[in-house]
């Protein structure tokens, strides 16, 4: 079984963030950033999260809701692991499409990792993504400001209707 890394520091939150209730009424588990959750709030956080071709792809549910970091625990695996491959493939959608919309700005932070990086997270906050309904894989869906534009609360997107242009 896979060894847990040690927290960076000791969480001592007595009740769960989550659900409100003590820490103690419940299994808790510490994430590899330190903090500590119910066991069964976070499955339950993470089966939410879970990638669907009916809603824009949100990778928060992944996170730890006190850090940001994304959770990472053995015993999550399970249920991390089909996100880890869809964020890995935004990202790299991420890149390429920072290449294409911004090639100057790219180029200019060639020797600069910490403008990449900007470059890359201010990307991924306006950037829209969707899994195909069809082939099951994320695609880029134009900027967030437009999707949220697009979306229209009053109805439910079908699996049908997001579909890539592949």
């Amino acid at each position: 079984q896979q060894q847990q890394q040690q927290p960076i520091f000791q969480d001592t939150s007595t009740d769960c963030a989550i659900c409100l209730e003590l820490l103690t009424d419940h299994r808790i588990l510490t994430l590899g950033c330190g903090h500590k959750w119910h066991y069964d709030c976070l499955v339950q956080q993470l089966q939410t999260a879970q990638p669907t071709s009916t809603k824009r792809l949100l990778f928060t549910g992944c996170q730890c809701a006190k850090c940001a970091v994304i959770c990472e625990h053995s015993e999550l695996n399970g249920l991390t692991r089909s996100t880890d491959v869809v964020r890995r493939t935004v990202d790299q959608l991420v890149l390429e499409q920072v290449v294409l919309d911004a090639p100057d700005a790219w180029r200019r932070s060639k020797d600069n990792p910490a403008a990449r990086k900007r470059l890359l997270e201010d990307a991924r906050r306006n950037y829209a993504f969707y899994m195909c309904g069809h082939c099951k894989e994320p695609y880029f869906g134009g900027t967030v400001e437009c999707a949220d534009l697009d979306n229209d609360t009053t109805t439910t997107t079908m699996e049908e209707e997001r579909l890539c242009v592949a």
